[in-house]
Parts: C-alpha cells; structure tokens; sequence
C-alpha cells in the first residue's frame, strides 16, 4: 500500500522527453499544413520578384558593366582580411547572392532555379559555367574566447568575417566588442594568433613521431 501511494505521489509520473528530431520534425510538418503559404511563396517568386529582379539585373549591367576574365579583381568589390575570389561582375554576383539565400527555402526550389537559369541567361552566361557557381567570398578564421578587458565579456572571434570599424588596408584592423563597443586588445590577438600558429607548428613537428 505504502508503495502503491509513492509511486501515486504528484510529480512522480515519468515523462517521455522529446528528442530535438521530433520537435524538429514537428516543426516542418506545421510548415507542410500551410499550403496556401507554400502557393503564395512560389507564386511571388516566380511573378513579381522575378521581375524586380530582371530590373535590377539590367540596371547593374547598364551602370556597372563587369568582365568575365575571372583572373583579375575589380576596385567595385571591397577587399576584406578574408577576401580571395577575384571579383568582378557585379550582375553576376548579385544573381548568384540573391539565388543562393532564396534556396534556403525548400519549398520554391522549382522556382528559384527557373529564376537563376533566366538571370544568368540575361547576362550571357551559363548555367552550370564554373563562373556561376556560388562560392563563399570571404575565408573564416575564429579565434576562441576571445575576453573583452573593458566588461570581461567572451566570445568567438572570426577575424575574416567579423566587421571591422575601418576598411582601410593601410590600417591595422580592429575589433569591437559587441556588449561594451570597446575595441579589443590588438596586441593580445595577435599573441593568440602567434600562439595558435606555435601549437600548428608543433603539431606537424610530431606528427611523425
């Protein structure tokens, strides 16, 4: 009786947890029950962005007429610490840019590339061209645990794609911290990317051994 009575006990009653897959799963099919958002998704794309799209694409062409030598970079791209892709059509990279977000969505897939194959025929270039293929134009280099001295606040720090206050090449580039916007210790990063290439260095030393 007495067991029967604790197993009864409010708060006792074993709950199943749910896995991240099942509310993720969830999820999506509440996205799937909304068909006439799906409809209106695919009907905007392929009617009135298609072409708001068209018309931006043919006013950068017409005040911003790129090359397709893919060898040499254009002062109309900014050169950033993580920059190493040559730049230098401005349509093209719009058209690839606007495409690639658009994709994220899996419900206007049909759509979206019937929207890029059209674009990239306006400009005169190919759809499965290498030149048309998207390509992250910026490099990634986090640097961990990165401790602001002014608030003590922590974070990762990718030092490519984090925006720097100036741009300028001739400066040296600078971070600010997003809690207390008080620009981090210049010196202490670069001790920690001399540290970090130490311990590289000493990882291909030994790895042999």
């Amino acid at each position: 009786m007495k067991e029967e009575l604790r197993r009864n006990t409010p708060g006792s009653t074993p709950i199943k947890r749910r896995s991240t897959s099942q509310v993720s799963q969830e999820a999506l099919a509440k996205l799937r029950a909304m068909p006439g958002m799906i409809t209106f998704s695919q009907d905007y794309v392929a009617n009135e962005l298609t072409q708001s799209f068209f018309t931006i694409t043919q006013k950068i062409q017409k005040k911003m007429a790129g090359s397709q030598n893919a060898t040499e970079p254009s002062d109309m791209f900014p050169v950033l610490p993580g920059s190493y892709l040559p730049l230098n059509n401005p349509a093209l990279e719009f058209i690839k840019y606007v495409c690639k977000v658009l994709s994220l969505d899996a419900n206007i897939t049909n759509q979206v590339n019937k929207l890029r194959r059209d674009l990239l025929r306006l400009i005169d270039v190919g759809e499965f061209s290498e030149a048309a293929q998207f390509r992250d134009p910026c490099r990634s280099y986090v640097l961990p645990e990165v401790i602001c001295r002014n608030c003590n606040f922590c974070r990762d720090l990718d030092l490519c794609k984090d925006p720097a206050p100036s741009q300028d090449r001739l400066v040296v580039p600078g971070w600010l911290c997003p809690s207390c916007h008080v620009q981090y210790d210049t010196d202490a990063i670069e001790m920690a990317l001399v540290e970090a290439l130490q311990k590289k260095l000493m990882a291909f030393v030994l790895q042999d051994l």
